[in-house]
């Protein structure tokens, strides 16, 4: 299973490299579909990077010291490098339209503010899938079996890392399960 997320994590962070390495990435949590993971350069002193992902690397959310980004993968897509149009992501009760770009032929980023990754975890929490919409044609449905685990390990890397200033009165989102 590690091999399978170290896949992932080469896929999200190194779109453009054959294989990364996988010294200093660490699994924080593995919980049904997904998993939350982070980064550090110097032996596991200090966290540069945290990762939220599902175990396909369908999507994925990543937080470093400059931003957050929502990634969404899929090896179908052969996207020409001035791809760009909206992600609308709702479970039927959240829903929030990001902006997004392509990062290589098979990857698509777009920016994400602290309050939408709250919200994001919060639906992770409450909901068992998450649909995507592509612009007007291509719809994706994800299980989120095991995010709101994985969710809240992210949030924590987030936080102890210090990575991104998240309003601590906003994460209510959290459950023990």
């Amino acid at each position: 299973m590690v091999v399978k997320y170290l896949a992932v994590i080469s896929a999200l962070l190194f779109p453009f490299m054959a294989a990364a390495q996988s010294d200093g990435f660490y699994t924080d949590t593995e919980k049904g579909d997904w998993f939350s993971a982070h980064h550090s350069g110097d032996s596991g002193i200090h966290t540069d990077l945290c990762l939220l992902s599902n175990n396909e690397g369908t999507f994925a959310i990543r937080a470093d010291s400059k931003n957050i980004q929502l990634i969404t993968i899929n090896d179908q897509w052969n996207l020409p490098a001035d791809t760009s149009g909206d992600l609308w992501i709702t479970d039927g009760t959240y829903g929030e339209t990001f902006t997004m770009g392509s990062l290589g032929p098979k990857q698509l980023r777009g920016e994400v503010t602290p309050l939408s990754v709250i919200d994001i975890v919060k639906t992770m929490n409450r909901s068992s899938n998450l649909s995507m919409l592509f612009g007007e044609k291509t719809r994706l449905t994800i299980s989120l079996n095991g995010a709101g685990v994985a969710a809240n390990a992210f949030l924590d890397c987030i936080q102890t890392a210090q990575l991104v200033k998240i309003p601590s009165d906003s994460i209510s989102a959290k459950t023990p399960f």
